[in-house]
């Protein structure tokens, strides 16, 4: 059975988010980040306030750098790379980085759907401009995956929205969602279990 996985876009957050992420990744999630942000990530997610939160410049950096260190946590431990990757909305750029092997747009590990399309990235210059202004077809995207023989979906990061929308979306298709730290052998096997 083939498997996806999906990444959150904006709806999902909440105070409080990714404390284990934090706390596993002090430098990565909390110097590094701080440097590169201004402005402190750790203490925005775990204490809020919630209006600074919610602010798009301090939401969107927190969610796509909480989604990524999960993948990358899930990532050493999976045999076989994702069939497919998607992300709702802001999501998708967590989705390419997870499928490119570095900064330049080299060729991805694994396919990574549009929500421009609904269909594989092909030109992702061209994808990762229009997606700031294209509207979201997420539920189109998961219905191609469907068709394309995709069963499983892995929601990899904070809430569930995007495990929700897959198991309305492709009918009898199995869902999980990992949100912690302590969820990546959970994940792995499953994965593996489709593998065999």
């Amino acid at each position: 059975m083939a498997y996806a996985i999906l990444f959150p876009g904006q709806g999902i957050q909440h105070i409080g988010m990714g404390a284990d992420l934090f706390e596993k990744h002090p430098d990565l999630l909390g110097t590094v980040a701080d440097e590169i942000l201004g402005w402190s990530l750790r203490d925005v997610c775990l204490n809020g306030p919630e209006e600074e939160l919610l602010r798009t410049d301090h939401l969107q950096p927190a969610l796509y750098a909480l989604s990524y260190v999960l993948w990358e946590e899930l990532e050493p431990l999976v045999v076989e790379p994702p069939a497919a990757a998607a992300g709702h909305s802001l999501g998708e750029y967590t989705a390419l980085a997870a499928a490119l092997d570095s900064i330049e747009l080299a060729p991805p590990k694994f396919p990574v759907w549009a929500n421009l399309t609904a269909a594989p990235v092909h030109d992702f210059g061209t994808a990762l401009l229009q997606q700031v202004v294209a509207p979201v077809r997420f539920t189109q995207t998961l219905a191609g995956m469907g068709q394309a023989g995709i069963r499983m979906f892995l929601h990899i990061g904070p809430g569930n929205v995007t495990a929700t929308m897959a198991k309305r979306t492709v009918r009898d298709s199995e869902v999980h969602h990992f949100s912690h730290v302590a969820d990546v052998d959970e994940a792995a096997e499953r994965i593996g279990s489709l593998i065999q």
